[in-house]
């Protein structure tokens, strides 16, 4: 077997029948390169690696002991990947048209650029949002805290990005449900950062590859479907969500600009969510306390600013490590 140019590293975690379409779709849509497919299995118990061993043999499995989390994972992969490329892909997106060959050939093209990402729908073809954005800054997080993000202006946008502003976009990170990128870049700064299980480990690499002097760009073309996040899951998990993500955000913003602008953004975003707890409290008049999703989250994520939150770094079990990597909670 010749040498592949082009590694698919592919993360799992209990997700046996999408993962099973997933790798269906990438040998019927990826060609014109040696490619390899490397899944790292996270201790899944649906018998997702017994599918990959019994229907797909040409895939490189491996099998962890433990669910090590989205981003540790895919450092597992990339360590074993024999490809000069990487085409980071999450097992529940489907590849549409031969996106890792185009995303390759533009990277050769533009050597200036360390990463760059496709544009990625939804089941539909709606565009997902909160796929790309800046890199968290206590402006940023002001923005993003205050709601005046919303507004469609550009320099008024928080972490999340909202304006395409053409068919190649130069952004402060990607979501990594789909990433291509020089396995040597990758290894040169870190890969994903361990510290972080699952949410916003994408927002921190890109910010490592940036400060490596390299653009980040996103192609809106080339897309993916990707079926994450198309149903919410309980509210227990989506406070537990959202309060991991504004944990990783704060992190990423104190690695790229320091302690500082951590207690800086810090009180920005506590601000915008005692503002967002009224607004909850004022509907709970009409909706109930029940009904009202936003109250919960936002509270969980006030809590966990001023220590009083009992969520650990990771699951405790490996049951509630679902839905791992390029997912977002609400940073609004």
């Amino acid at each position: 077997m010749n040498k592949p140019e082009l590694s698919v590293i592919i993360v799992s975690f209990n997700t046996r029948d999408i993962l099973r379409e997933c790798l269906e779709a990438a040998f019927a849509r990826i060609s014109g390169v040696a490619f390899e497919v490397v899944v790292v299995d996270n201790a899944s118990h649906d018998g997702s690696a017994e599918m990959v061993k019994e229907s797909y043999p040409q895939v490189r499995l491996i099998e962890l002991d433990e669910n090590v989390g989205f981003g540790a994972g895919n450092n597992v992969g990339v360590e074993a990947a024999l490809g000069d490329y990487l085409f980071l892909l999450n097992s529940d997106a489907i590849l549409l048209e031969n996106t890792p060959l185009s995303l390759m050939e533009y990277l050769k093209s533009h050597r200036d650029i360390a990463c760059v990402g496709p544009r990625i729908v939804w089941p539909g073809g709606k565009i997902q949002p909160k796929a790309f954005g800046y890199l968290p800054s206590p402006w940023r997080l002001l923005m993003q805290s205050s709601g005046m993000g919303m507004l469609g202006i550009s320099a008024l946008e928080g972490v999340d990005g909202a304006r395409r502003s053409g068919p190649e976009m130069d952004v402060g990170w990607l979501s990594g449900v789909c990433l291509c990128l020089l396995r040597a870049d990758y290894l040169a700064v870190g890969g994903f950062d361990s510290r972080f299980f699952m949410y916003a480990e994408d927002v921190a690499l890109c910010g490592k590859l940036r400060s490596g002097k390299g653009r980040i760009v996103l192609l809106d073309r080339h897309d993916v479907l990707h079926y994450g996040g198309a149903s919410s899951p309980n509210l227990m998990s989506r406070a537990r969500n959202a309060v991991w993500q504004q944990r990783h955000i704060l992190q990423v913003c104190e690695d790229e600009f320091g302690r500082g602008a951590r207690v800086i953004s810090t009180v920005f975003v506590a601000a915008g969510l005692l503002l967002r707890l009224g607004f909850a409290v004022l509907l709970t008049v009409r909706r109930g306390v029940k009904g009202n999703a936003g109250l919960h989250i936002n509270w969980a994520r006030l809590r966990d600013i001023i220590g009083l939150n009992t969520i650990p770094v990771r699951p405790q079990t490996l049951n509630q490590g679902v839905n791992q990597g390029g997912q977002h909670a609400s940073r609004n």
